[in-house]
This record gives structure tokens, C-alpha cells and sequence, in this order.
């Protein structure tokens, strides 16, 4: 497997590596992992971790699709990963309402070093609770810029890959994956 993955492998990689190391992991402080992975990948890469635009949303970054397999959580620990349902590839066999292919969670959807990546970053972030990273989002320019408008009820603002390597790449002391 290659970045960008599906951003269910990435959220589910993130859970099940949380489990197993004791890492409370609930849907508000999984959506701001993704971001933050998404930003070390595009400053050190040049290439996006996901197959998924980020939304600016009330609370900060969101994952549309993670958020919504996992809001019945609400603000629970998530322990539980479910089958991943995507849309079939060109030629693909469908196997889920001729459409999708249905796959169970596996660690190896994702490869190796990006594991590795994944688990620091995760590690890195494991200090924080959820709101302290709402906290630390709201402070970003890429998304005050949008504030008024998200108080205002605006949905589906994405932020765009450039916005958000550019403003990790000049304001390293956001790179929170690099403190330890």
C-alpha cells in the first residue's frame, strides 16, 4: 500500500494502535490526530497521508467520514473497528450492494514506515486531550480565517493540502509531533 491511503484505514490504524498501548482515543481527539498526521506528511513529503480533504469545522479539523462512522461514540473511547465499506476501483469486484467492497481492518492496509510514523505521532500527541487539541487548532491562522464564518453556521470549508503545508512548514512550533 501507498499514501494517500483511505482515511478509514488511517482512523482505524490510529484505534487499534491506541488499544493496544492504552491510549484514550475518543472520535473529537482522533479527527485532530488525522490532521496533524496529514500536516507532518505534507511538510516532510510533500504528499498527503489521506485520500481525504480535511473540513474546518466548529470544534476544528474534521474527517467527514471518520467523524461519521464514529459519532455514536460520542464522546466515548472508541475500541470498536468495524468492516471498512469504500467504493469499488475500476474493474473491482463489488461485494456490498454492487457497489462497494466491503474489508475487514488490517494493520498492513497501511505500509510500514508510514506505520511507523503513524505510532510517533500518536505517541507524540498522547499528552493532550481532545479539547487542549481543539485548542491548539483554533490558534492556527488557516483556521481563525474561517471562524466567523463556521460561527455563522458555514459547513464544508476544506482546508486545502497547500494551506496546511505552508503554515506547518512556517510555524514549526505547531508541529506539535516533533515536542516531546
Amino acid at each position: 500500500m501507498s499514501k494517500p491511503y483511505l482515511a478509514m484505514y488511517v482512523a482505524d490504524y490510529i484505534i487499534d494502535y491506541c488499544n493496544k498501548h492504552d491510549i484514550e482515543i475518543n472520535n473529537l481527539k482522533l479527527q485532530k490526530v488525522m490532521y496533524y498526521l496529514q500536516a507532518k506528511s505534507l511538510v516532510e513529503t510533500n504528499e498527503p497521508l489521506i485520500d481525504e480533504e480535511l473540513q474546518k469545522w466548529k470544534y476544528g479539523p474534521v474527517v467527514p467520514t471518520v467523524y461519521h462512522e464514529y459519532k455514536n461514540n460520542g464522546a466515548g473511547n472508541i475500541s470498536d473497528i468495524g468492516p471498512i465499506l469504500r467504493e469499488a476501483k475500476p474493474g473491482e469486484k463489488a461485494n456490498f450492494l454492487g457497489r462497494y467492497v466491503q474489508e475487514i481492518y488490517s494493520p498492513e492496509l497501511i505500509g510500514q514506515d508510514d506505520r511507523e510514523s503513524i505510532n510517533e505521532v500518536v505517541n507524540s500527541l498522547s499528552k493532550y486531550t481532545g479539547f487542549e487539541l481543539v485548542n491548539k487548532t483554533h490558534e492556527h491562522s488557516i483556521w481563525k480565517n474561517a471562524e466567523s464564518r463556521i460561527n455563522e453556521g458555514a459547513q464544508g470549508i476544506m482546508y486545502t493540502d497547500e494551506e496546511i503545508k505552508n503554515f506547518f512548514t512556517n510555524n514549526e512550533e505547531a508541529q506539535l509531533w516533533k515536542q516531546a
